[in-house]
């Protein structure tokens, strides 16, 4: 049993187009913006950890949090047109309640097809125990490959510093990992399953010594019963947590994907999280 601290969190995801086999998520038409070998640590009294499956980028003017996958998936879209992300920046010295309005603006460009530029997002002055930061909101107008720049400037200071990244910008990623003649994908019009048994996989506590965690991608192949026929790794993470989070998947059960109100054999991504915190 684990315990609920190191519980390992599991979700579903209906995740854009993967290269089986390869360690990312986007198309390599879209150059999204990577850790580099040296990563950027922000300086005391910040976070020098970032949180999970994230990286810092950046420098002590102006730096932010961005996925190590170079992906934004599942942005909220509801009734509205655009899909909106709230992103973090921090800068070394800032306070919030010396400028809870700052001027900073997030603008943005598509690079990989037509869509207007995104308006120019305000930031707003923001803090938690121990942190302060300016929170911004995206608005994007399409899904596709972003060019995003922060913006900051201080008149009174006569500073300005900017920010520029890439990230590939999703609603569901689509398993090409089996057969599609006899597995079926989002692209086929047919009713997602749902997964309603999940579960835990182990967590070693060799591995959980190591101070490993993150998450990795597996393509699974769920037949009209919803139980789990195949299960493939998509992104790993370590060899002895790749095989556990396997051996998990292929206990899951679903309620199987519907085409035309009939039961249809379905190829998916799940996503299985470890942490130690």
């Amino acid at each position: 049993m684990l315990s609920k601290r190191l519980l390992p969190s599991l979700c579903l995801l209906f995740l854009s187009a993967v290269a089986v086999g390869q360690n990312h998520l986007v198309p390599s038409s879209c150059p999204v913006t990577k850790p580099a070998d040296q990563q950027y640590i922000p300086p005391v009294p910040y976070a020098a950890k970032p949180p999970l499956d994230q990286f810092w980028f950046g420098s002590d003017k102006l730096w932010t949090a961005l996925p190590v996958a170079g992906t934004w998936w599942g942005l909220p879209h509801y009734n509205s047109p655009t899909y909106s992300q709230k992103l973090a920046f921090w800068r070394q010295g800032y306070d919030p309640q010396r400028e809870p309005r700052p001027n900073l603006t997030v603008t943005g460009r598509r690079i990989d097809g037509s869509a207007g530029l995104l308006a120019d997002g305000k930031g707003n002055g923001s803090w938690t125990k121990g942190d302060q930061f300016v929170m911004t909101d995206i608005d994007f107008p399409t899904l596709g490959c972003w060019e995003i720049t922060g913006h900051y400037q201080n008149h009174e200071l006569d500073e300005s510093d900017e920010l520029t990244f890439v990230v590939w910008v999703t609603d569901s990623l689509i398993s090409t990992a089996f057969d599609k003649s006899q597995y079926m994908n989002a692209e086929d019009g047919v009713r997602f399953p749902k997964a309603f048994e999940v579960p835990d996989p182990e967590y070693p506590w060799s591995v959980q010594r190591r101070g490993i965690q993150g998450t990795i991608v597996l393509a699974v192949a769920i037949n009209r019963s919803g139980g789990a026929d195949k299960v493939k790794v998509v992104q790993p993470l370590d060899p002895d947590l790749d095989q556990p989070a396997v051996d998990a998947v292929k206990r899951w059960r679903f309620a199987p994907a519907e085409k035309n109100g009939e039961a249809v054999p379905f190829q998916t991504l799940v996503e299985v999280s470890f942490s130690l915190h």
